[in-house]
């Protein structure tokens, strides 16, 4: 048969539809569903009602206008006749567009007063009464800019130079938006003390654009250092493109990443666009989403000079610290590959130091008693190897009391322990799991993950973890935390109430885009469970406290034997 493999999918599809309809307590909880409408005709045959979202955008994306002078506002009236029905359009909705769409039941003069409104919008609008302007938004990467533009529907591309520019009407504006790549400038290799001037008591730190060998991918900052004939990219090329299109811009927003290194990148493009463009505005959101994109729009900073200098003073001392410990190890090993770095040859020092005094702690014996995992930590060579003796066949245990206990969830991930938990469940190298976490970053589904805070937004806990937590546990599981008192900072958390099947879902349908699915796909799942549970409930439980004996050693451990209330676990 041709297309056996086909018919036999669609073969069980059938079978397993027709085994649920003939299940009474599936049509039971079809019928209690808020947002399946099932519905019998006088036949037998079953119809299953849902909101048409594709169907509504295009619909109501008619009511509105994009005309030369900017975007016509329109109204969408909706009448209902069957409330789950509409429950279904909003949750379909809410796919399509990743956020919740609030929709208002309609009074008749707030009505009429609206459609006033927007007639006169549209005759101000057309008539030139209201200006259309054009903002230039720079983010660090193209994929971060993508992600941005698609807030907003389906942006038209563009480039200008090297330069791929995505522009996006919203309201009465157009936000074009690109990306700077990372770092523009970097510090001279051969000027001065490794790229620092030193002159009448003042140091003079000197930077030049970076340069890219495209074939070979290696990263230059002066001329004389390029040695072969390959096609180079000099980032000066942004530095013109972003040049050209400020100075068509009525506003310029920057909106690197929100710590040191975005600071200098922010500081070092405002310098080099200002003479082209006087209107300059720092942008800082810790959460790629549209919500977060508006209130930084409605709150523009200027350049944090303090927090430049830190970054200038680091580099610095990376430049002569790495470099002048690089050139030991040339000598000492006669390796020109090998490099350190102010941070690293510390820590590696420290690590060392650790494990010589590994080797004098105690010996670890660990084994399984039941359901339960018990470790014993013995310092004496000689005892331990008695305990291992005895503890398979002369072990007593006595329980010496009961009593009720609460344990409280683990706070929200930060990036020292996130990094750690990736290394131990899936083995992923800090530096790995890094892109996978910039990535999330910058596909909006987690919020900035340099962070050493915990600390939980409004925002976080009751338009994230309250959605999810309500609907899947119940309100009586959500248990709000903020962890830590405000600051800028939040801890590393899901930006939506999106789980790993809603990711897996989204991505089947082509909405969400990963380079590594598979590991992308793990690290956001211990993010949002880690996350969820710190905004659960505190789980209450029995304990018991035993004396485990041996004949030559004794100790006492805590166990739970049972859990009276469930909460975050």
């Amino acid at each position: 048969m041709q297309y056996e493999g086909l018919y036999k999918k669609i073969l069980s599809i059938k079978e397993f539809l027709e085994a649920k309809f003939n299940d009474p307590d599936f049509l039971e909880n079809l019928k209690k569903s808020e947002e399946v409408f099932l519905e019998v005709d006088e036949e037998g045959n079953y119809y299953v009602i849902v909101g048409n979202a594709s169907s509504y955008l295009q619909a109501s994306g008619r009511v509105s206008r994009l005309t030369i002078r900017g975007l016509l506002p329109g109204l969408s009236v909706i009448l209902v006749d069957n409330l789950k029905a509409l429950n279904s359009l909003k949750k379909r909705l809410r796919f399509y567009l990743g956020e919740e769409q609030e929709f208002k039941k309609v009074n008749l003069e707030e009505l009429l007063e609206l459609d006033k409104k927007i007639r006169e919008e549209r005759k101000q609008l057309t008539e030139g009464k209201i200006d259309f302007k054009n903002y230039l938004l720079i983010v660090e990467s193209p994929h971060k800019a993508k992600t941005i533009a698609n807030f907003f529907g389906k942006p038209s591309v563009r480039r200008i130079k090297n330069v791929w520019v995505y522009e996006i009407p919203i309201e009465t504006n157009l936000l074009s938006i690109c990306a700077s790549l990372g770092h523009v400038f970097d510090l001279s290799r051969k000027t001065g003390t490794f790229g620092i001037l030193q002159q009448n008591g003042h140091f003079y730190p000197v930077f030049n654009t970076i340069k890219i060998d495209r074939k070979e991918g290696e990263q230059f900052v002066d001329e004389e250092e390029i040695k072969n004939k390959n096609e180079i990219f000099d980032k000066g090329e942004i530095i013109e493109a972003l040049r050209i299109l400020s100075f068509c811009a009525d506003q310029t927003f920057i909106a690197s990443d929100p710590d040191a290194e975005g600071e200098k990148i922010a500081y070092d493009l405002y310098i080099n666009i200002k003479p082209f463009q006087p209107n300059i505005k720092r942008l800082e959101f810790h959460e790629v989403t549209e919500r977060a994109l508006r209130k930084a729009l409605e709150n523009p900073q200027e350049i944090n000079i303090a927090r430049v200098k830190a970054q200038l003073a680091r580099r610095v001392a990376d430049r002569w610290v790495g470099f002048s410990l690089s050139q030991q190890l040339w000598k000492v090993f006669k390796r020109y590959h090998l490099s350190a770095g102010r941070v690293q040859t510390p820590v590696l020092g420290w690590i060392i130091e650790r494990a010589i005094l590994a080797k004098q702690y105690k010996h670890r014996i660990s084994f399984s008693l039941n359901e339960y995992k018990l470790t014993l930590e013995v310092e004496e060579d000689g005892l331990a190897k008695k305990i291992l003796e005895e503890l398979p066949k002369k072990l007593e245990i006595e329980e010496l009391e009961r009593f009720e206990d609460e344990i409280s969830p683990p706070p929200p991930y930060t990036t020292d322990t996130v990094l750690e938990d990736a290394f131990n469940f899936f083995k992923f190298s800090s530096s790995y799991t890094m892109q996978l976490l910039q990535e999330l970053f910058e596909l909006g589904l987690i919020t900035y993950h340099r962070t050493d805070s915990t600390r939980i937004s409004e925002v976080g806990r009751y338009q994230v973890a309250k959605p999810y937590i309500v609907q899947t546990l119940g309100e009586e599981y959500f248990y709000p935390r903020e962890w830590t008192s405000p600051g800028a900072h939040e801890g590393i958390r899901p930006t939506r109430p999106w789980d790993i099947s809603e990711i897996k879902l989204r991505t089947a349908h082509g909405l969400l885009t990963f380079k590594n699915p598979k590991d992308s796909f793990k690290l956001y799942d211990i993010i949002f469970r880690r996350f969820m549970a710190s905004q659960t409930r505190k789980t209450k439980v029995l304990k018991g406290l035993f004396e485990f004996k041996l004949l030559s050693y004794s100790w006492q451990e805590t166990l739970i034997l049972d859990i009276i209330q469930p909460g975050y676990e």
